[in-house]
C-alpha cells in the first residue's frame, strides 16, 4: 500500500448515547490490483439492516450489510465498512484492540441508497424493495477503488501523476526561458549591426537561424 496522504473520520456505535469517532489513514490500492468490484443488494440485506436498527448508521445500513456479505470479492481484508451517499470506506487494517487504523475509499453507483434507506417514514425502504424486485431480486452495485490522483498528461499523451506532471512543467518552462534568452541575444546583436554593417568582433545572425529560433520558441510555448 502507498503512504497515506490524508485521514478519514469514522464514527462507530459502541453502545450508549454517544458515537466513538476515530481518524484512520486513507490508503489506495496498487495500480495493478483490480479496483472494480460488482456486488448485489437483496431484500435479505435490507431486512438484516432494519433488524440491527441500521437506519442512519453508515456502519449497519443496507449498503454496509451488502458489502460485508461480499467481503470475499475484495482483494484485501474487510473488517469494518462505512457507507455514505457517494463513498464507501472499507477498513482493511486494525490494531491489537480491534480499532480501525486504515481504510480504502471506493465510489459506488447507488447514490440514493443511503437517503432512501434513512427515510423514517418507510417510503424510502419501499422504493428500495421495488427497485430490487424490478432488477430480478438482485440490485447490481458497482464499486471502484479511488486510485492516485491524475493531474496532467506527458509528452506521449499518457496520463502522469501530480509529481511527474510538475517535473515536466518545470522542464518546459526552463527550456522556454532558454529560448527567450537566445532570442533576446539575437535581437540585441541584430540591432547593434543594423544599418552600419557588421562591427568588428561581432557576427550577424543569418535569417534562417532566426527563423529556427522563433520556430523552436513557438513549439515550446
Amino acid at each position: 500500500m502507498k503512504k497515506p496522504n490524508r485521514r478519514h473520520r469514522m464514527s462507530f456505535d459502541i453502545g450508549g448515547d454517544e458515537l466513538a469517532t476515530l481518524f484512520v489513514d486513507v490508503h489506495k490500492l496498487p495500480r495493478k490490483v483490480n479496483k472494480i468490484i460488482n456486488i448485489g443488494l437483496t431484500e435479505p440485506h435490507v431486512d438484516r439492516s432494519l433488524a440491527m436498527q441500521g437506519q442512519g448508521d453508515g456502519n449497519r445500513c443496507a449498503g454496509s450489510v451488502c458489502v460485508i456479505d461480499h467481503k470475499d470479492s475484495f482483494s484485501h481484508p474487510v473488517h469494518y465498512v462505512e457507507w455514505t451517499d457517494s463513498r464507501l470506506y472499507v477498513v482493511h487494517k486494525k490494531d491489537k484492540k480491534n480499532f480501525p487504523t486504515a481504510c480504502i475509499p471506493y465510489t459506488h453507483t447507488a447514490g440514493h441508497l443511503a437517503q432512501l434507506f434513512d427515510d423514517r417514514t418507510g417510503h424510502g425502504v419501499k422504493k428500495i424493495r421495488k427497485a430490487i424486485q424490478k432488477a430480478g431480486g438482485i440490485l447490481p452495485i458497482r464499486l471502484e477503488a479511488i486510485g492516485p490522483r491524475i493531474r496532467s498528461s506527458g509528452p506521449s499523451g499518457k496520463q502522469t501523476s501530480g509529481a511527474r506532471a510538475a517535473a515536466l512543467l518545470r522542464e518546459r518552462r526552463r527550456k522556454a526561458m532558454a529560448v527567450e534568452i537566445d532570442v533576446s541575444a539575437a535581437n540585441e546583436s541584430h540591432l547593434s549591426t543594423r544599418g552600419t554593417g557588421t562591427s568588428k568582433g561581432k557576427k550577424s545572425i543569418p535569417r534562417g537561424t532566426m527563423r529556427r529560433i522563433f520556430r523552436s520558441r513557438g513549439a515550446m510555448l
